[in-house]
């Protein structure tokens, strides 16, 4: 995954939270987004999705800013296993850290 395609989704799930901080939104879902005809590793897409709520909670509370957002939803294939346990992992290990936000993998049928 090239550099520029990092930052481009980096730079979309930042955008796509901080618009849902300012219009007062509670929750916010989010599909695995380029895990599967992109062909995206599974692993780094949610590393990057998990990382940039987990770096705008953090941002937000530093800056004493209270947030609405309180659900952030991932939404994944069901017959993509390999993203399920990818994110499954991050929940664990982010619940174990933060309690600020609620994580949910949701799964499409």
């Amino acid at each position: 995954m090239s550099t520029l395609m990092l930052q481009c989704l980096r730079s979309l799930m930042r955008h796509s939270l901080e618009l849902a901080a300012k219009d007062h939104v509670t929750s916010i879902s989010f599909p695995a987004i380029g895990s599967g005809n992109l062909h995206f590793p599974q692993s780094t897409v949610s590393d990057v999705m998990f990382d940039e709520v987990i770096s705008f909670s953090a941002h937000r509370a530093g800056a004493g800013h209270a947030c609405p957002l309180t659900n952030v939803y991932f939404v994944v294939y069901e017959k993509d296993q390999a993203t399920i346990d990818v994110c499954n992992i991050f929940i664990c290990l982010i619940c174990l850290l933060f309690v600020r936000f609620c994580f949910f993998v949701c799964v499409f049928i």
